[in-house]
């Protein structure tokens, strides 16, 4: 399991049926993307969500 913090909400995109999560690491400015579905115990401005 992988944990990354300072990640900020760029945007999301479904391709081919498959929902992806696009963001982006506000110290380093490194951009990433997920597969949505994979995503878990995301927590957004101090409350616990669930991205799927």
């Amino acid at each position: 399991m992988n944990v990354f913090s300072f990640l900020q909400y760029i945007r999301k995109d479904v391709i081919c049926d498959v929902c992806y999560i696009t963001l982006e690491n506000v110290i380093t400015g490194e951009t990433m993307t997920f597969d949505q579905s994979e995503v878990r115990g995301l927590k957004i401005a101090g409350e616990e969500a669930n991205a799927s």
